[in-house]
């Protein structure tokens, strides 16, 4: 299911739909369950990939301290505000160059930003811990060309990316009876190559 995103810098900001997933390795889940729970669905990463799914950029905070500190996002700020302001001239001097596209490029690509926050100090000098890059999140930003390719569905207005069983590699699940709720739900769905099912106790002996 997608879901939204935001991406904000002082005066600009976006919103926009995506599925979000963890790369984190199997073994060191501990910290992530902590936040989302003990079931996973594992999705083979080419399938992400061929979904136009992309590693998020992170950027060390949004406010630039010290001259150097968050200066990539300071660097960001300065392209996106110079962007906005032409963003009226494109559209009214006919340049081949599209307004409409232009503006449509920039949302997606801010769509796979996100504030790291946990390398040093946060810039609020609090002593909170943000742990967003150790999720080494992934993203999959909704793009009209998914609906042209036919890979979405929308079920009460909620978009959905479809999937199938063979896009699975792993599911993880808390336990031997959930292990074996799931395995005979697919076998009484017809699922001919069952994915790996994993209790979540032995990830830490891979």
């Amino acid at each position: 299911m997608f879901s939204k995103v935001n991406f904000a810098i002082e005066d600009i900001s976006i919103k926009n739909d995506a599925v979000c997933f963890t790369d984190v390795p199997l073994n060191m889940m501990d910290g992530h369950v902590k936040n989302y729970g003990k079931f996973a669905i594992g999705f083979k990463k080419e399938f992400v990939k061929n979904s136009g799914g992309n590693p998020v950029l992170y950027f060390v905070d949004h406010t630039t301290i010290n001259g150097l500190r968050g200066i990539i996002s300071s660097n960001l700020k300065t392209i996106l505000k110079f962007t906005v302001s032409n963003y009226k001239i494109l559209k009214e001097d006919g340049s081949e160059y599209n307004s409409n596209e232009l503006k449509d490029n920039l949302m997606q690509f801010l769509s796979h930003c996100k504030e790291i926050g946990d390398l040093g100090p946060p810039s609020d000098g609090s002593e909170r811990v943000d742990a967003y890059f150790v999720e080494r999140e992934w993203r999959i930003v909704r793009y009209n060309r998914h609906k042209d390719l036919e890979m979405l569905t929308t079920i009460d207005e909620q978009h959905y990316l479809k999937t199938t069983v063979d896009d699975i590699r792993t599911i993880i699940v808390p336990n031997k009876d959930i292990a074996r709720m799931v395995i005979e739900y697919l076998q009484e769905s017809g699922t001919k190559n069952i994915p790996i099912i994993i209790e979540y106790d032995e990830l830490k002996y891979l």
